[in-house]
């Protein structure tokens, strides 16, 4: 294992957010695990090394968060120990009340900003002008792993510092001079000229902008320009042929002179029109005449037919009495019978009513005995639960009696055994501090003994406890004084004697002598209080609804068991016979018999009526058409109307003859060829005249548009134009000839960059991929041109690098951890080659990664720590036993 360029040996803060005073000694160059629960400070730590670094002394807003909470006065103060490229540094740093910045570098000295701009030199990062910002941590920001960064995070922090890497690529390089060129900033800016300069012409949309899309713009204006005065020279010529035209119409209709023969031809139409309409009226009136003819003979014709239909009607009036009397006679005989059949059924239906009446009687008795029956049993049950609640109020009665005079609560009994329990404490704690005198004295030999409470005399053997001073009468003249030791003697003696007041005062208030008593006077009690409960119970089971209350059910129910068995004596004896139910369904069966009897007898009742009904109306209407049809008035109306038919009837000869005269003559005259002749002379000359008006104007109007026409110029117009548009498309075609071979020039910049690019990313993808293959054996990571991991690869057959191959972005949370801590580590690698510090910090990192993926990365760790410190901050110390370096607690108050 070699030694880091930069590695922490010492940390110390004083005043900072939760931290009076804490120091972290002998740090290791490689791999440091720094375990505690959460809000236990870890974050703390990482934010005092960000804030040794990266925070400028003098700036209160940066500093602000350090101080702890409620202590506004404090001085936060960093002081790290740590060893740069072979040289001992102390770094001493204070915030805010006393602000001050000092930096021992070997034998130098460097104070306040001087000392934070020595370091950001050597560690790759800058300050801001104004508090600290994230763009300017540079490579510190890249390898200090915050809590809960992400993969947007990690990705900003790899642009930050993407000059230092950038810088170390280029050392590494083996081909500085060639790949390096292109693939540096000076490469870049040679595309980026190039491609502003396609920029002038071409947008990032792809389409032309600038003077080149005005050049093409005023190309398509020219063009569009060119192509109306070609429109316009084409409309001239057609114009000039068209008045050519006109002028030859209107020479010939000058030479045929249609209008007058047009003229003269519209009069004679317009006389023949007049004959023929002349005509036309003649030939309707004689049709309207002959019509007249008809519609009168019709009339009379009618008043015949009515004279015929009267004789026709007066015979079937005759049938129809014939008819009528004969369904008279079938509804007489139909009607008898049914009123027969009618009468039978009444008959049997009051026979089966009868019956009926017999076995509902029966129903009734036997329902009644049941009921009287059911009722007994009734009565004996209540008298049986009468007698059984009586024996249970005598029980309860005793039960009252048994009750103890002196009663004791459960309350009162805990009260007492609190107090016995007391007593005892006392007596405990009173022995425990008395002193215990034994004595065994010769057989008739006596010791006289007093104390303050009590006295009297010992003999044989025994033991005394002694709580207050004691003297002893010796023989032979004499005292011996015994004090017991300890000074809570007498206050013990004291709380035993009022324990035993307070026990003594509650057992006199009861009138009890013991705590026994009280148990047991307690438990008597109890015991009568549950046999009374039970004796209730079974009161309860007898009587529900009380003890009054039963008997009155029982009075209740004796009364209604007198009163069924009246009833049973008051109904008359029947003898047995048709079942009830029987006898029910045979009077459904002949009321339903006698209904229909009954229906069928007013039916043909109703049919009697009707036919004798139908009779005297045939009657009748025969008598009224008897008498219409011999009416006098009738006949000679009848003889008027014969001779006005034949009259009406030479009179239409006449008048067919007319009209067939009329239309003859209208054959030779059509009225309806002579209107159209006249209308289409009449359109036609209307026509003729609208046409040579609308020709002169036309001809007016193509005479001075050609005059202003020829006075434009529009040929000498058109050819300049068309100059004008010929040289801006040669000028357009120059500028997309250089367009296009700026994007080519760009393109093939381009390839050669991202091919140089390749090679210059040669040694930081070797180091991703030393590291990957301890994570994923068969994976392959690919870098953009940023320098961020952007796809996983898998190569061969192992399944998980299968699992996650894919862009990085989609891969999971989890894993995405684990390629940014995979990428930082390449990123150190490739640093320290190039002499750059690599100092690396996780503050709760890899807590997504499961149990697998977790020992993979160890593997990582503990790799990287043979060239690199890592301080790694745990809030799971078990997850890291098996890691390679010894776990260090963090306290929990300092």
């Amino acid at each position: 294992m070699s030694l880091p360029l930069m590695y922490v040996q010492r940390l110390r803060v004083a005043q900072l957010r939760k931290f009076e005073q804490l120091e972290l000694t002998d740090l290791a160059p490689g791999l440091n695990i720094l375990a505690g629960p959460n809000g236990v400070g870890k974050s703390t730590l990482h934010r005092a090394v960000r804030a040794a670094f990266l925070d400028r002394y003098s700036s209160n807003a940066t500093a602000a968060d350090l101080l702890p909470l409620g202590n506004t006065g404090a001085a936060p103060t960093v002081e790290v120990d740590f060893v740069l490229q072979g040289v001992q540094h102390r770094l001493t740093k204070t915030f805010l009340k006393r602000k001050r910045c000092d930096l021992q570098a070997g034998g130098q000295t460097h104070s306040e900003e001087a000392a934070e701009d020595y370091l950001a030199q050597r560690l790759g990062f800058g300050f801001a002008a104004r508090g600290s910002k994230a763009d300017h941590w540079g490579v510190p920001g890249l390898l200090w792993v915050e809590q809960g960064a992400d993969h947007a995070r990690f990705t900003q922090s790899v642009g930050f510092a993407a000059t230092h890497l950038h810088q170390a690529l280029h050392a590494q390089s083996e081909h500085a001079c060639s790949a390096g060129s292109l693939a540096s900033t000076a490469g870049d800016g040679l595309i980026a000229q190039l491609e502003a300069e396609l920029l002038q012409f071409i947008g990032k949309s792809g389409k032309p902008v600038g003077s080149y899309a005005q050049l093409l713009e005023r190309i398509d204006a020219l063009r569009s320009q060119v192509q109306e005065q070609q429109q316009q020279i084409e409309e001239y010529r057609n114009q000039v042929d068209e008045l050519e035209v006109l002028q030859q119409q209107a020479q010939q209709d000058r030479e045929q002179q249609l209008e007058a023969q047009w003229t003269q031809a519209l009069a004679q139409a317009r006389q023949k029109l007049v004959q023929a309409r002349e005509m036309q009226l003649a030939h309707a009136q004689a049709s309207e005449q002959l019509r007249h003819v008809d519609r009168q003979l019709q009339v009379m014709a009618q008043v015949l037919l009515q004279h015929q239909q009267r004789k026709e009607e007066l015979q079937r009036r005759v049938r129809n009495i014939d008819s009528a009397q004969r369904a008279k006679e079938q509804a007489e005989q139909q009607h008898a019978r049914a009123a027969q059949g009618y009468a039978q059924a009444r008959s049997q239906q009051e026979q089966s009513l009868q019956t009926m009446q017999q076995a509902e009687q029966l129903r009734q008795r036997q329902q009644l005995v049941q009921r009287v029956h059911e009722q007994q049993v009734r009565v004996q049950q209540l008298d049986q639960a009468w007698s059984q609640a009586r024996q249970v109020l005598e029980q309860l009665e005793q039960l009252a009696q048994q009750l103890p005079a002196q009663r004791v609560e459960k309350a009162d009994l805990l009260q007492l055994r609190k107090h016995e329990e007391a007593v005892l404490r006392a007596r405990m704690q009173h022995e425990a501090v008395a002193t215990q005198l034994q004595f065994a004295l010769p057989e008739g030999q006596r010791l006289l003994w007093q104390s303050a409470t009590h006295g009297g005399q010992w003999q044989g053997q025994g033991q005394q406890w002694l709580t207050h001073a004691t003297q002893l009468q010796l023989p032979g003249g004499g005292t011996l004084t015994i004090t017991p030791g300890g000074e809570d003697v007498a206050a013990a003696a004291q709380r035993l004697q009022q324990a035993q007041q307070v026990l003594s005062q509650a057992l006199q208030t009861l009138q009890l002598d013991s705590v026994a008593q009280a148990q047991t006077v307690l438990e008597q009690y109890q015991q009568v209080l549950a046999q009374q409960q039970l004796a209730q119970q079974l009161l309860q089971a007898h009587a529900p609804q009380g003890v009054d209350a039963l008997k009155l059910q029982c009075q209740t129910a004796q009364q209604q068991l007198q009163q069924l068995q009246g009833e049973l004596e008051a109904l008359p004896q029947v003898e047995a016979g048709m079942d009830w139910q029987q006898a029910q369904a045979a009077l459904r069966a002949a009321q339903a018999q006698c209904d229909e009897a009954r229906h069928q007898e007013h039916d043909a009742r109703q049919q009697l009526a009707l036919a004798q009904q139908n009779l005297d109306n045939a009657n009748q209407e025969h008598a009224v058409a008897l008498h219409q049809l011999q009416d006098p008035g009738q006949q000679q109306r009848l003889q008027q109307a014969e001779h006005e038919a034949a009259l009406l009837q030479a009179q239409r000869i006449q008048c067919e003859q007319q009209v067939a005269q009329y239309a003859q003559a209208l054959e030779a005259v059509d009225v309806r060829f002579a209107e159209q002749d006249q209308q289409r002379l009449e359109r036609s000359l209307a026509a003729h005249a609208q046409q040579v008006q609308q020709r002169e104007v036309r001809m007016a109007s193509l005479r001075a548009a050609l005059e202003q026409a020829g006075a434009q110029g529009l040929e000498e117009s058109c050819a300049q134009t068309q100059a004008a548009l010929t040289h801006a498309q040669h000028s357009a075609a120059d500028i997309a000839q250089r367009c296009e071979a700026l994007q080519l020039l760009v393109e093939r910049l381009k390839a050669k960059r991202v091919a140089a690019l390749r090679r210059l990313q040669a040694p930081l993808e070797a180091r991703m991929q030393h590291y990957l293959q301890l994570l994923l054996p068969g994976a392959q990571m690919e870098l953009d041109a940023q320098l961020v991991p952007h796809v996983v690869l898998a190569q061969g057959q192992d399944s998980a690098a299968r699992r996650v191959a894919g862009e990085v972005a989609t891969l999971s949370y989890g894993t995405q951890e684990q390629m940014a801590i995979i990428s930082r580590l390449a990123y150190a690698d490739l640093l320290q080659d190039s002499g750059q510090p690599s100092l690396l910090i996780l503050d709760d990192a890899l807590v997504h990664s499961d149990a697998q993926r977790l020992s993979q990365m160890k593997r990582v760790l503990f790799d990287a720590a043979q060239r690199h410190q890592i301080l790694l901050l745990t809030c799971k110390p078990q997850d890291w036993l098996d890691a390679g370096a010894p776990i260090r607690e963090l306290p929990h108050s300092a």
